[in-house]
């Protein structure tokens, strides 16, 4: 069994982590996502494409008794993260959740029948960041990069390996890198990210940045999904303080992200020295780098 899926088998019904088991062990390794939905069959993200796992449907019951065992059996407890559409889980994995949301005055109350699940599976890979950075090296200071792609590119597997890498070193010294990780899903396993890696988790991600920047004296800044106009003033302040940005966005192509006004605003204002460009038919392969120069257009 591939030893990064089998922990995971315990919160799934024994049917599930059978058929799992039974996959070759090179397809058990590329699997990225599971999908769990209420009456149908469970399916896989391998390979760029989403097969079925088998023709047997997930009962109700069954998506009941799995969500229960993502929240280590108390609902309750993870209303917050429910609220956000997700269940983080130890190691970096995250599940996200859909289904009827009750709300009470105008605020979420919690999450009733949930009708599916998508259980993303963190593989903490090495070896992707050091083709990136040879790009830009020799540096005075590490890169500021912009990471974007579709969903299962790998954007976050890449920022991962560039924290690792930058924190441990190689092509250069390790420098202090702040993980910017409200989620639970950058970071994954802390002593992944080497020695000189700061992690921050469950903070909201303005709050994690702003202690970041105040108290840690980071040399990079390392953090996923962004794009809110409430990041902008942090983003800044990174840049103008000399603290390379390492980030992921939503995105298949160059013209996408300059529609978007905070991020065509940084792309303009050369903030990013290179923009790495990922496909979901080649996860984790960078397929484009574009520098500064060709993003101040």
């Amino acid at each position: 069994m591939d030893q990064t899926l089998s922990p995971l088998l315990r919160y799934l019904p024994d049917w599930v982590a059978q058929e799992l088991d039974r996959l070759p062990l090179k397809q058990q390794g590329e699997i990225t996502e599971l999908r769990l939905r209420r009456g149908k069959p469970v399916g896989l993200c391998l390979g760029g494409g989403y097969p079925s796992l088998s023709s047997r449907r997930l009962t109700p019951w069954e998506l009941e008794q799995t969500l229960l065992r993502f929240c280590d059996y108390s609902m309750q407890s993870c209303q917050e993260q429910l609220w956000q559409g997700y269940i983080a889980l130890p190691g970096g994995h995250r599940v996200g959740v859909c289904g009827q949301a009750v709300y009470r005055q105008g605020k979420f109350f919690c999450l009733e029948e949930i009708q599916s699940a998508n259980l993303r599976i963190a593989r903490p890979i090495t070896g992707l960041a050091e083709p990136v950075l040879a790009c830009f090296f020799p540096w005075k200071q590490p890169p500021s990069l912009l990471l974007a792609g579709e969903p299962g590119s790998g954007k976050t597997t890449l920022a991962r390996d560039l924290a690792r890498c930058l924190s441990v070193g190689g092509l250069a010294p390790g420098v202090p890198v702040a993980v910017i990780d409200p989620r639970g899903e950058l970071g994954g396993c802390p002593d992944f990210l080497g020695d000189n890696a700061d992690l921050f988790s469950g903070y909201s991600k303005t709050d994690a940045m702003e202690i970041a920047l105040r108290t840690m004296a980071p040399r990079v800044m390392v953090c996923d999904e962004i794009g809110g106009e409430e990041e902008t003033p942090l983003l800044r302040r990174c840049f103008q303080s000399g603290v390379s940005v390492i980030a992921t966005a939503h995105a298949a192509t160059p013209d996408q992200l300059f529609s978007r006004p905070v991020l065509g605003e940084l792309l303009k204002g050369g903030c990013f020295d290179g923009l790495v460009l990922l496909s979901s038919q080649h996860p984790s392969k960078p397929q484009t780098i574009l520098y500064q120069k060709e993003l101040t257009r």
